[in-house]
């Protein structure tokens, strides 16, 4: 019987990107997600049997001759998958990140931070195929970014300035053309945080209070460079971040945000963004103990957005 390892690499012959709409692969995350919840190999492969056919299997070519020639040019996502490939088989994981991600940590907003989100499953559930795949997505995305470590910021005043300013116009639509817009005009937010946990609390209170879609990738990207961090414990790593809730924060409308009162869970939500955010939730719960990210998990339950099995033995029910 195949593992979830054998179903990671298996599935890096598809492209991270789908036509039409050019979203970011999900399967990979989606299946880290399901088993981090608790979810058996059934559960795998009914989700993989039903999303897989939306994607686009990639050519096998040979390693890009120099992988500096990759950057920024999603075209060549192919040739760098290839060539990542031979570095974390030669150098491992750990090495392979530490080498080669601190340069592009900058740009981690790109494709609504799928990209270093999908790298921190691969850290967390140890596949060398995806983490080849993930540092490649990342450097064929990347744009140069501002990123400012000595500036520190109270990351909660900050975003409560920008709801102070309110919205701003965009030309164009879709997060990452809004993000690269802010890139191009200078507006590019920065600063640095205190600390991780201050982006996990106002990332999540931001997506509870709004419920807006990409204001869940904020929670969900929190939680990546957290683990990505364990590899790589750089203060551009917080800086990168920080600057990045707030640039999605612009993106999304400047929104208000209240701890006190947590909008409803939406009635509908695709699996693949609920596993996430249940995994998200219960990965940062581990981490903090926070309470909220127990409660999330059971309103997704309630909703019927996730089965009773996933975080069973963890979260329940008070009483």
């Amino acid at each position: 019987m195949k593992t979830l390892q054998d179903l990671l690499a298996d599935g890096t012959r598809y492209a991270p990107c789908y036509r039409p709409s050019m979203n970011s692969d999900h399967m990979p995350m989606t299946l880290c997600a399901i088993v981090g919840l608790g979810g058996d190999y059934d559960a795998l492969v009914q989700y993989r049997e039903g999303y897989k056919s939306i994607l686009q299997e990639i050519p096998r070519v040979h390693p890009i001759a120099e992988w500096r020639d990759g950057i920024g040019k999603s075209e060549l996502y192919s040739s760098l998958f290839a060539w990542f490939s031979e570095r974390v088989s030669e150098n491992g994981i750990g090495h392979t990140v530490r080498q080669f991600l601190p340069e592009f940590i900058g740009s981690l907003t790109m494709e609504a931070f799928h990209p270093i989100i999908r790298l921190a499953y691969a850290i967390d559930f140890e596949s060398e195929a995806e983490t080849a795949a993930a540092l490649a997505y990342i450097v064929s995305r990347h744009r140069d970014v501002p990123v400012n470590i000595e500036q520190v910021v109270n990351l909660e005043q900050s975003m409560k300035d920008q709801v102070e300013r309110g919205p701003r116009s965009f030309e164009s639509s879709g997060f990452t053309r809004n993000i690269c817009e802010l890139i191009d005009s200078g507006e590019y937010p920065v600063g640095c945080a205190v600390d991780i946990s201050e982006c996990a609390s106002v990332a999540l209170d931001i997506y509870r209070s709004t419920r807006n879609f990409f204001a869940l990738h904020m929670v969900t990207a929190t939680q990546a460079v957290r683990i990505c961090s364990k590899l790589l414990e750089t203060r551009g790593m917080l800086a990168a971040l920080t600057g990045g809730l707030l640039a999605a924060h612009r993106v999304v409308g400047s929104p208000d945000f209240d701890r006190a009162g947590p909008a409803p869970m939406p009635d509908r939500l695709d699996k693949e963004h609920t596993y996430k955010y249940a995994w998200a939730c219960l990965s940062e719960y581990r981490q903090y103990r926070d309470e909220r990210y127990a409660q999330e998990i059971l309103d997704l339950r309630d909703k019927g957005l996730i089965p009773a099995w996933c975080a069973k033995y963890e979260i329940s029910q008070p009483g």
